[in-house]
């Protein structure tokens, strides 16, 4: 029988009053489209990324990364922002590791980053955003 492992995480950005530099949304959504093009400067495991194409009228980022776990293996990604709120990943070929979310999110006088992973043992098919980004579709 498949196992799935869906897990999140949820970081403040600007923990305490006495945390600095104090980040603004602008500058945490700055970085979020920043790993989308550099994912390495952002992920230990992740050896090198090329972008292979952009959509800026369906906000996605196409690039193939390489791990250093796989070094002859590249990956394809496709990257969606969402206004200045969510960026999600998605793999077009069947994976082990599914949709990612990266979620800017305020509460209480403060900003959270929530990463959210959907890890399958199974092959799933093809998967694709609905129009408003909440959802993944397979």
């Amino acid at each position: 029988m498949p196992t799935t492992i869906n897990t999140a995480y949820t970081a403040p950005i600007n923990p305490s009053p006495s945390t600095t530099p104090v980040l603004t949304r602008k500058q945490c959504w700055t970085g979020l489209q920043r790993k989308i093009r550099d994912a390495p400067a952002f992920v230990g495991a992740i050896s090198s990324c090329k972008v292979i194409g952009e959509d800026e009228a369906e906000g996605t980022v196409t690039r193939v990364v390489t791990f250093k776990a796989e070094p002859d293996k590249e990956i394809k990604e496709v990257c969606r922002s969402f206004e200045d709120a969510k960026v999600g990943l998605l793999f077009p070929s069947c994976l082990s590791l599914l949709p990612c979310l990266f979620i800017l999110k305020t509460m209480a006088r403060n900003m959270y980053l929530r990463c959210r992973v959907l890890i399958s043992s199974c092959s799933l098919p093809t998967g694709r955003f609905s129009p408003d980004g909440r959802k993944c579709h397979f």
